[in-house]
């Protein structure tokens, strides 16, 4: 079985800095815990980490019914995260489209000089530096309400991927 956790600007990361600092393998193993509703004196889960819970709440990642906690986020099948990332490809390939020649005129006038001694290193960092932008451009939608309508979340939420050996969630 694979966990996989995949989280959005501007929160990325944010549930890492509760009380106890917890990365996504080990908050993929508490979600899958909480969502199988497994007691945790019953998988050798280091329980340090349940000090996280009132702040994965308030990162809006898990919450609390009748008193127990749940995820509060998306579970998704491995097949199911394969066809909203498809989705997600098609239109960001759109939306390059869109802003490719606007940003060809704009970004020559916007480049700063770097020294030679870290080129390198820089131009791996380089892939990157656009990601933020369409997530810009997805949050400022949502916030005039022309995204996600109706759909329960105020930001794109984080997503547990879980791919049980069977493919089928329970």
């Amino acid at each position: 079985m694979e966990l996989h956790v995949y989280d959005t600007q501007p929160d990325l990361n944010k549930y890492e800095h509760g009380p106890v600092e917890i990365h996504d393998n080990d908050l993929c193993k508490m979600l899958y815990i909480i969502h199988k509703e497994i007691p945790f004196e019953n998988t050798g889960f280091n329980l340090r980490y349940l000090e996280d819970i009132p702040h994965l709440e308030s990162c809006g990642i898990i919450n609390y019914e009748n008193e127990k906690a749940r995820v509060a986020i998306p579970v998704i099948s491995k097949a199911q995260f394969s066809e909203l990332r498809n989705l997600s490809m098609s239109y960001m390939i759109k939306l390059a489209n869109l802003i490719e020649n606007p940003l060809r005129s704009i970004l020559p006038s916007l480049k700063l000089g770097i020294p030679s001694h870290l080129e390198e290193r820089v131009a791996e960092f380089r892939k990157y530096v656009l990601f933020a932008f369409p997530m810009a451009i997805i949050k400022k939608a949502i916030e005039n309400g022309d995204f996600l309508v109706d759909c329960g979340y105020k930001s794109i939420p984080m997503v547990l991927v879980v791919e049980e050996p069977d493919g089928v969630i329970r």
